[in-house]
């Protein structure tokens, strides 16, 4: 399974070489970076998603700096940072804000991303909305990397034992 997955992704020195991730140098020779084992896996799945619901610009290099920093797959996590694109943003951000209105225990305001929105006629609606965003997109995304993390553990380790099952129940059988 792993090799299927690996032969879609582009080969970690193509990555490397790139202009803008250079600015790594020396950190993106860690072996984990580019590693397919279960640690950088699920961790590179928390990053890319914390990233990705954070809508920052930049993510894809705020994401392959995090991943350098816990070792996590460079080339997952960044990837992973695409759930936020055109499409999902304002869905995302509309629920960031609703969350952190809710633990706020505030009123939500409708959010109208319109023709008409202004953001410099809009400036006294943006200070209100602010503060619930940004406790929104906090806890959103720190509950989305810790349950992406465990999933893909429980989902790794499920096919582990599935196998070594697959494996015992080989083994018997030949000796019978």
């Amino acid at each position: 399974m792993k090799k299927r997955f690996q032969k879609w992704l582009p080969k970690h020195k193509e990555v490397a070489d790139h202009k803008h991730i250079q600015i790594f140098g020396q950190w993106l020779k860690d072996p984990n970076l580019w590693h397919f084992n279960r640690y950088s896996v699920a961790t590179a799945f928390s990053v890319g998603l914390f990233c990705a619901i954070i809508p920052l610009p930049l993510q894809m290099l705020i994401a392959a700096g995090l991943s350098i920093l816990f070792r996590a797959n460079l080339l997952i996590a960044v990837a992973l940072t695409w759930v936020t694109n055109p499409l999902t943003a304002i869905p995302v951000i509309v629920f960031n804000y609703e969350i952190g209105a809710l633990i706020l225990k505030m009123e939500a305001m409708p959010l109208n991303f319109g023709e008409n929105f202004n953001i410099l006629t809009g400036w006294h609606h943006i200070k209100n909305i602010l503060g619930p965003f940004l406790l929104g997109c906090l806890v959103v995304s720190f509950t989305v990397a810790l349950l992406g993390n465990l999933v893909v553990r429980a989902l790794w380790r499920g096919y582990i034992v599935y196998h070594w099952r697959k494996r015992n129940k080989k083994r018997k059988e030949t000796k019978n």
